[in-house]
């Protein structure tokens, strides 16, 4: 599976927390890692990466991020196990690669488009199943 340009923006509001969170597994708006879901219907599952005003982060900041150098692929990513939980605003800018593994242990490589100093993430992404 493949998307371009999703975008992503910080919220704090129930009424537009889909807009902050996307299931990899699905290429849906997802839930955060709360046991009741509120807000929004939407199509996808637990959210495996979640935009905030200060960075991106994997739910309960799980390690499962990996910032690469080079261009993040499947070779380039599966053999990763040096995750993160949390990247900071700072540390993303226009053209960063990530792996993510996702719950379902999928693996997706996340390329970066555009970063706002609002926290707004624009990303292409590529996902594989395992």
């Amino acid at each position: 599976m493949a998307k371009k340009e999703y975008r992503l923006k910080p919220s704090s509001d129930v009424r537009t927390n889909d807009i902050d969170k996307i299931d990899l597994d699905t290429g849906c708006p997802g839930w955060g890692p709360t046991s009741i879901p509120v807000g929004r219907k939407r199509c996808g599952e637990l959210a495996d990466l979640i935009v905030e005003d200060y960075g991106v982060h994997a739910p309960n900041d799980q390690p499962l991020l990996t910032p690469v150098d080079g261009l993040a692929t499947y070779t380039s990513c599966r053999d990763r196990t040096d995750g993160v939980g949390t990247i900071l605003l700072e540390d993303l800018h226009e053209g960063a690669q990530l792996c993510v593994w996702t719950d379902k242990r999928n693996i997706a490589a996340v390329h970066i488009n555009s970063v706002a100093e609002t926290g707004e993430v624009v990303i292409d992404y590529e996902l594989w199943t395992s």
